[in-house]
């Protein structure tokens, strides 16, 4: 009767360690997830993967270490191509790109060999608004006074947002925009516009000039136009891109040029990852966006915290990359194809 007793009793601990167990803890503990961040150092890319890799292990399962590593290149599609077709598919990479790869894929940009609906998309902290503003300096106080003479903007590239939305500008309301591209990055664009080279910026994070106190007390910037899908509380008097459109189709079509902007700096899981594993670590996302000590130190660093979820920017993502072609094609004849 006892052995019986202790068979029963064996028997009913190894049921109750079976359904105790974890296989995505025990996947994750002693191992190390790497986040590939496709942006440079110090960018705010860079600064939100970074804080999220100091404080996602605490809710993942297994409490696996997140090592940022900086792979930059072609405005994180270097990145991305790594993660898609050569890193490991087992939740041990993390990407964290540019916002605007679903709508690179849309409009079928030759460089981005990856499919974005493939990818699994974890959460981005920060959901954000672009903004295009000129040097109050160079007399431009809105987009009427740059419809009366030629207004010089910096930009990244001929086909990046900063070259895109003057150009859009200009055919549909009469800007007379030049754009003068090849600058670096924001950084170099704003020493340009300090030293009065360029009169204007075609394209910043409303967040990241938030963080630049001196100018917005000295009033040293007038911005003219916002990109996103929604105002920010602090910034609801320059007009939406997408008020501006002429007709219902510009109107679809610039919506879909906004979009990007509600992605902000995600963090994604390429293809293949185990379900069981994007969940938990999407969870892992959720719970710590809302971490007291992860929000104490985002407010130390000057980020503010405006999450979206992984399944809510697959959705958008998704959105983007399927979108209508006619939609697709009015976007394109608008800002012209990649590369020309």
């Amino acid at each position: 009767m006892r052995a019986q007793c202790l068979s029963i009793g064996l028997i009913s601990s190894l049921v109750a360690a079976d359904v105790q167990a974890d296989p995505v803890a025990d996947f994750y503990r002693g191992r190390q997830i790497e986040v590939l961040i496709g942006l440079t150092q110090g960018a705010a890319y860079d600064i939100d993967a970074r804080l999220l890799a100091r404080f996602m292990p605490k809710y993942i399962p297994g409490n696996p270490a997140m090592i940022p590593k900086q792979m930059t290149g072609a405005g994180s599609v270097r990145a991305t191509l790594f993660v898609a077709s050569a890193a490991t598919r087992d939740g041990t990479v993390i990407l964290a790109p540019h916002q605007g790869l679903p709508l690179q894929q849309a409009l079928k940009d030759p460089t981005l060999k990856a499919d974005m609906r493939e990818f699994q998309w974890i959460g981005t902290p920060v959901q954000e608004t672009n903004i295009l503003f000129a040097w109050a300096a160079s007399g431009i106080a809105s987009l009427e006074d740059a419809k009366t003479r030629d207004v010089t903007i910096g930009a990244s590239g001929a086909t990046s947002a900063s070259a895109q939305y003057p150009a859009i500008l200009n055919r549909i309301v009469g800007t007379r925009f030049k754009v003068i591209a090849g600058y670096q990055g924001g950084a170099e664009i704003d020493l340009a516009l300090e030293r009065r080279e360029v009169d204007a910026r075609g394209s910043a994070n409303w967040e990241a000039i938030r963080e630049r106190p001196g100018w917005l007390a000295e009033k040293k910037i007038n911005v003219l136009v916002q990109i996103g899908l929604s105002k920010p509380k602090d910034l609801q008097g320059p007009p939406m891109l997408t008020d501006l459109a002429r007709n219902a189709q510009e109107r679809a079509a610039l919506h879909l040029l906004s979009a990007p902007a509600a992605i902000g700096h995600p963090l994604l899981f390429g293809p293949g990852v185990p379900a069981d594993r994007v969940a938990a670590v999407r969870k892992a996302f959720d719970e710590t966006v809302k971490d007291p000590d992860f929000l104490r130190e985002a407010a130390r660093l000057n980020r503010e915290i405006s999450p979206a979820s992984g399944i809510e920017l697959q959705k958008l993502s998704d959105g983007i990359v399927n979108a209508d072609a006619k939609v697709i094609a009015t976007l394109i004849n608008l800002i012209g194809e990649f590369g020309k």
